[in-house]
C-alpha cells in the first residue's frame, strides 16, 4: 500500500487541497462516491470505469482519513 501511495495523489483524487480537513475529505469523497458509483452507468464498459475511478476514490479517503 505505501507503494501505491508513493505514486497516486491522493488530494488530486479527491480534488481537495493539501491542508484539507477530515471533514472536507469525507465531503468530497461522498460527492465523489455517489457521482462514480457504478450502480450509476448502463454499458459493461462504463460500470468497469466507473469501478476503478470508484476504487481509487475509497483508497484516498482511506488513506487521507486514516490518524495514524
Amino acid at each position: 500500500m505505501l507503494k501505491q501511495s508513493q505514486k497516486r495523489d491522493y488530494y488530486k483524487i479527491l480534488g481537495v487541497k493539501r491542508n484539507a480537513r477530515k471533514q472536507e475529505i469525507i465531503k468530497a469523497y461522498r460527492k465523489l462516491a455517489s457521482q462514480w458509483h457504478p450502480d450509476n452507468f448502463q454499458t459493461e464498459e462504463e460500470k468497469k470505469k466507473a469501478e476503478k475511478k470508484f476504487i481509487d476514490i475509497a483508497a484516498a479517503k482511506e488513506v487521507l482519513t486514516d490518524p495514524a
